[in-house]
């Protein structure tokens, strides 16, 4: 029996709007309004939400990586990419991981992630349907 209690590798998530169940109706919007007549590569719709929720680990990677990097702990840094590149990674669970990540200004945190997310992933389906609206 240890003295000190070790702490998890990852924290417990803190659950926030974008969730699963957001991310599912997210993609399968996006499969729908790219439609399969689109010329675009495509997978079958199954395949399109597991797809499109990589992809969104990726845009949400993309800022949350500096966001982690800036403004919290290196310990928050380590418990971040471990997670990052855990077999677990979900964006919801990114998400809500990230969240955890400041626990002492966790509701503006949270806010600001959830914000910031939700416009990136509205601009990154708005990319996919319509590949011509990036500037």
């Amino acid at each position: 029996m240890g003295l000190f209690k070790k702490e998890p590798i990852f924290p417990e998530p803190t659950p926030t709007p974008l969730d699963r169940e957001w991310f599912g109706e997210w993609a399968q919007d996006v499969a729908v309004r790219v439609g399969p007549n689109s010329a675009q590569t495509w997978p079958n719709e199954p395949e399109a939400v597991s797809w499109m929720c990589d992809k969104a680990s990726g845009v949400v990677d993309h800022d949350f990586r500096d966001y982690v990097q800036r403004y919290c702990s290196p310990a928050a840094m380590k418990r971040y990419l471990s997670f990052y590149n855990s077999p677990q990674l979900t964006p919801w669970d990114l998400i809500s991981v990230t969240a955890t990540l400041q626990p002492e200004r966790l509701d503006q945190w949270q806010k600001f992630l959830v914000d910031d997310a939700e416009q990136k992933l509205k601009r990154f389906a708005e990319i996919i349907i319509d590949p011509s609206t990036v500037e």
